[in-house]
């Protein structure tokens, strides 16, 4: 009976194993993956990983109706608190808007304005969550202008191999609309999502703080 229990526990901690370095080997699926880039979109995307590219991999999709891309957060930079606190996501993700929106402006000629009249443009980031994609960020463009100011959807995000307390949640949502304010002028949707741990009252002067720092925002009833 010794035997056995000894023998069980050994094939759990063994299964536990190859779990663990499964779950690894997902995790870290874009760590060691060679950079491309697509012909034509070659500067932007140069710039984007050239700022970020320890933190992320940049891919791009074309279709019949859009335009996407897409920044994969990698393993290395979502388990490491210290990393990611000096880079948050929502910083990866904002300064690639402005940086994709400037680009379009100042190239007037160059082929993602080219195919972008008649497609939609957007932007989205993810974290490789085990066996699927997880979107933390989406941005999609303002329609009569193509640049991408309207849709900021927001996920919070909990890094992989990490749980932030209730101190650092709070920080980090505080922190992420201040961030994004700072060249969010143009943003006309953006997701509120709750403090918590506060009451009513408390939760609607904080919603009308954040609000106020979008004048393109209306708060809604």
């Amino acid at each position: 009976m010794v035997n056995m229990k000894k023998s069980i526990m050994l094939f759990i901690s063994f299964l536990c194993l190859v779990l663990l370095c499964s779950c690894s080997n997902m995790i870290y699926k874009f760590d060691n993956e060679p950079q491309t880039y697509d012909e034509g979109y070659e500067d932007i995307e140069h710039a984007i990983v050239d700022k970020f590219g320890e933190s992320i991999y940049l891919t791009s999709s074309l279709s019949e109706q859009e335009f996407v891309f897409t920044l994969i957060l990698k393993g290395k930079y979502v388990q490491d608190k210290k990393t990611f606190w000096a880079t948050p996501d929502y910083k990866i993700m904002e300064d690639a808007r402005v940086m994709i929106n400037v680009y379009l402006d100042t190239n007037p000629n160059c082929q993602l304005n080219s195919v972008i009249d008649s497609r939609t443009l957007s932007l989205d980031m993810v974290v490789w969550g085990g066996d699927h994609y997880e979107k933390l960020f989406s941005v999609k463009e303002n329609n009569d202008t193509k640049r991408l100011v309207t849709d900021y959807t927001v996920d919070k995000y909990m890094p992989v191999l990490y749980q932030m307390n209730s101190y650092e949640c709070q920080s980090y949502i505080n922190a992420m609309y201040d961030y994004i304010a700072q060249t969010g002028s143009d943003i006309e949707k953006i997701e509120v999502l709750g403090v918590g741990q506060i009451d009513n009252d408390e939760q609607k002067e904080w919603e009308d703080e954040i609000y106020s720092k979008f004048p393109l925002m209306t708060k809604p009833n």
